[in-house]
């Protein structure tokens, strides 16, 4: 009996010791962060275009949470996108930052590079990747540092940002598919002195290389172990990416919202169908077009699949470089479906408009 006791005591002592450790691990590492500055695995905002708001207000929802909510000011101090960027605002040799966009202030290059926008950052220990859809963010001050709010036109146009935290081995993973994407990476980028070791590719990524090739489709974890497919394409593979890349690995109808006018038809003659989204119905006061949406975001018909992108389904990109990020869940899916009440109609294997 004694030494059952012993036993437990013992369990019970190391446990004590290891769980605090673990905790100190998540927090010493850079991560998502919500409204509160909480670290989350995940969160997603939907910019509300000013047709319908102040232009700044946005929709919300992140690993913890069973629901969205309306949030005032995507550029207030406690936003979860500037919360989540100011962590990588100053250069640190502990420190990685790097960001790249097709669109940047008083440039004109979009064409010679992947329809791309987002950015890394990260310590030693975690990281995160923000896929986003607004032009030329941020933007960057004499000295290479970045504002961290997101200004106009970018407000006019519904706008999202998915953001996702994860380890490094998954971040220099992630950062050697997006080379096939052919991404514009900003000079303003870094990856400090002493985490480049465990970052290769990224380093790669942030002198601007990048690799011929067609597409590529590779998995990517989470720190909560949320699996996430990444899809990437390069300019020389001219395929609508939507069409035939996404939704044949999905092996599920898509409806896809993105920005373009006019439309795309949808991809009707095959078993499973690509079909742009029409509208978006948040409430009564919170509905529009998708001419108000620059938006890209994907969801399967079933199978609960949601992907947040950077390309648009339009013929004029096939020969651009970009992708797409797809998981599954059931909340955020639910969520979209019903937001997305309307899209392109198949009728018979042929469009019918």
């Amino acid at each position: 009996m004694q030494q059952i006791k012993l036993t437990i005591t013992t369990f019970i002592l190391i446990l004590l010791v290891l769980l605090p450790a673990q905790q100190i691990q998540s927090s010493d590492g850079l991560n998502c962060l919500d409204q509160y500055g909480n670290q989350v695995d995940w969160f997603i905002m939907w910019k509300l275009p000013s047709a319908v708001s102040s232009g700044k207000q946005f929709m919300y929802i992140d690993s913890d949470s069973r629901e969205h909510i309306l949030l005032d000011n995507l550029n207030d101090i406690d936003s979860p996108l500037i919360r989540t960027i100011a962590q990588i605002k100053t250069p640190d040799d502990d420190k990685f930052g790097v960001y790249w966009n097709d669109s940047h202030y008083g440039t004109d290059y979009t064409k010679d590079y992947g329809h791309t926008k987002g950015f890394i950052g990260g310590n030693k220990k975690s990281g995160f990747i923000m896929n986003h859809s607004a032009p030329a963010y941020p933007h960057f001050d004499d000295n290479g540092i970045p504002f961290l709010e997101v200004f106009n036109p970018q407000l006019k146009y519904g706008q999202h940002f998915f953001c996702f935290s994860t380890d490094l081995s998954e971040i220099d993973k992630y950062a050697n598919n997006f080379m096939l994407n052919k991404p514009f990476v900003f000079k303003e980028s870094y990856v400090g002195q002493n985490v480049k070791q465990q970052l290769p590719n990224l380093q790669l990524m942030s002198q601007g290389h990048y690799y011929p090739g067609t597409k590529l489709i590779k998995d990517i974890s989470t720190l909560d172990g949320l699996q996430i497919l990444q899809f990437s394409k390069s300019g020389d593979y001219e395929v609508m990416f939507y069409d035939k890349v996404v939704t044949p690995k999905l092996q599920r109808n898509l409806f896809v919202e993105n920005w373009g006018s006019p439309q795309e038809e949808p991809d009707c003659d095959v078993r499973f169908q690509t079909k742009s989204n029409l509208y978006i119905y948040w409430d009564d006061q919170y509905q529009y077009e998708f001419t108000n949406d620059h938006s890209k975001f994907a969801i399967t018909e079933t199978g609960d699949f949601v992907c947040f992108g950077d390309i648009n389904r339009q013929n004029s990109q096939n020969v651009r470089g970009g992708g797409t990020n797809c998981f599954q869940n059931k909340i955020v899916h639910d969520l979209l479906k019903k937001i997305m009440p309307l899209q392109q109609i198949c009728v018979f294997g042929e469009y019918y408009q």
